[in-house]
């Protein structure tokens, strides 16, 4: 059986690197050439972000060929347009349905409609979503209680007015107390907020008092028990 062709990876560092990607190795080495004339570096980066930092880093993936999600992105075009109508689902195992009322597919099997369908995916888009940042805020909860705790390397509180600030509004007391000490209840009371049993989370009243009262008439204030 003959062996399947790789991907093959450019290894010498191009003349240019005013391109749009340098040495990617998943990339068509073909659609590479055509893009060597069609935009400078610079002018990918500021379409890409308009953060000085991230725009840094950037440049040095772009000249080194340092595959980001900016790249996949590209590497996916065109997308299927269908798909982002939101009007296909496969939330089961008798998937995937689409919706395709001109082929009398107004419903898929679970009995779904189209309306259904695409507020079931928005909705699982922002879940998945959130839940991913969540987790990321979870992450900076934890390396803070190690901090006051004095076990995370190479980190120190270096903004104790915020930390008593955020202290205050968890309830958590800080007169007399060093900021590791407070590092530690503010992070045990942030850690018990991600798996809260009581009836609202503590940082939904930082949202603007419009917002609470229609979270409030509407019965949806974040973890509303």
């Amino acid at each position: 059986m003959e062996d399947k062709l790789k991907p093959v990876l450019v290894e010498k560092k191009l003349e240019t690197c005013e391109i749009d990607r340098a040495r990617m190795s998943l990339m068509d080495p073909m659609l590479i050439e055509e893009k060597v004339q069609e935009r400078t570096i610079d002018e990918k980066v500021q379409e890409r972000t308009i953060d000085e930092t991230a725009q840094e880093m950037l440049r040095h993936t772009l000249r080194e060929g340092i595959e980001t999600v900016w790249d996949r992105y590209d590497m996916q075009q065109p997308q299927c347009t269908y798909c982002a109508s939101g009007l296909s689902c496969i939330r089961c195992a008798m998937g995937p349905c689409r919706i395709i009322p001109d082929h009398n597919r107004e419903r898929g099997v679970c009995g779904a409609d189209r309306d259904l369908v695409v507020a079931r995916n928005l909705l699982d888009t922002i879940a998945t979503g959130a839940a991913a940042h969540s987790d990321h805020g979870r992450d900076i909860v934890e390396t803070l209680y190690q901090t006051g705790k004095g076990t995370a390397q190479g980190y120190k509180i270096s903004d104790p007015a915020k930390l008593k600030r955020i202290a205050g509004e968890l309830g958590v007391t800080t007169e007399g107390r060093s900021d590791e000490e407070i590092a530690v209840d503010v992070s045990l009371g942030l850690l018990e907020e991600f798996g809260t049993v009581k009836n609202e989370i503590c940082f939904s009243k930082r949202a603007p008092e419009q917002t609470q009262a229609i979270w409030d008439a509407a019965g949806i204030r974040p973890r509303e028990c």
